[in-house]
């Protein structure tokens, strides 16, 4: 902290705003975070430890929680995740992984897959729009009705209220006109395309954390429910299914 030394109190506190902010840490002594700022080895198997811990403890919080009540959370890897947390959830009898399985969920089925289309930021899990096509084709055969399905599909279908971002320039700067900053249409044709062909019942995709929205694709229901995690806010969507068909839905924050 600047040099100086803090107690053990301000210690839990930093701790505190870090988790609340999602944001990743390892706490050691000054030679440590020497060691690790000269050894980006160092550095990077700090920071996979780091990961591991969190979401480990996430699980155990989970477990804990609602093995009781034999509740489900279905989890998946989104474009910013390693593939190496999967490891977490395997075996897991609360969260549970599903990309590239089939779940059911009250007489519905649930397809998910976590990669997106090509990114400025080159994030682990990115796939051209080809790649990503052959992979839904894939998975999406697996289903026995595409009617009654929900496509958990983080990227969010191209041309949509729910791909919405900035513009950038070369640099990955904001591109401002007017005053205001432009946007530009980011998420995956592919994912538009099984989706306008196989006309599922609900289409649940994020990744554009600034396209808080809802949109209809044909007869297909998409939303994506944007995301503050950096402020320690949940973004999320809460949906009724009824019968093959979406009965109501309401964003929420908490």
């Amino acid at each position: 902290m600047n040099g100086k030394e803090v107690s053990p109190g301000e210690v839990e506190e930093i701790k505190r705003e870090l988790s609340k902010k999602g944001i990743y840490y390892v706490i050691v002594d000054r030679k440590g975070a020497e060691e690790i700022v000269a050894n980006r080895r160092k550095l990077e198997d700090a920071f996979k430890q780091a990961m591991l811990d969190t979401l480990t403890s996430w699980r155990g919080l989970a477990e804990e929680r609602y093995r009781a009540e034999r509740a489900k959370i279905y989890v998946n890897l989104g474009n910013d995740d390693p593939e190496y947390l999967a490891q977490v959830f395997k075996d897991g009898e609360v969260m549970i992984r599903t990309e590239g399985d089939v779940v059911e969920i009250g007489g519905h089925e649930m397809v998910s897959f976590g990669y997106v289309n090509p990114t400025p930021w080159k994030t682990p899990r990115e796939m051209s729009e080809e790649e990503i096509m052959k992979w839904l084709n894939r998975v999406t055969s697996k289903l026995s009705s595409s009617e009654r399905a929900i496509f958990n599909f983080h990227a969010p279908p191209y041309g949509t209220n729910l791909d919405l971002a900035p513009k950038l320039t070369q640099d990955l700067r904001p591109v401002v006109r007017g005053g205001q900053i432009e946007t530009i249409h980011v998420g995956s044709k592919s994912v538009r395309s099984i989706i306008e062909e196989m006309k599922p019942m609900l289409g649940l995709h994020g990744h554009i954390h600034e396209s808080k929205s809802f949109d209809k694709l044909g007869g297909t229901l998409v939303l994506n429910p944007g995301s503050e995690y950096g402020i320690g806010l949940l973004h999320a969507a809460l949906v009724v299914l009824e019968r093959g068909r979406v009965k109501a839905y309401q964003f929420i924050v908490g």
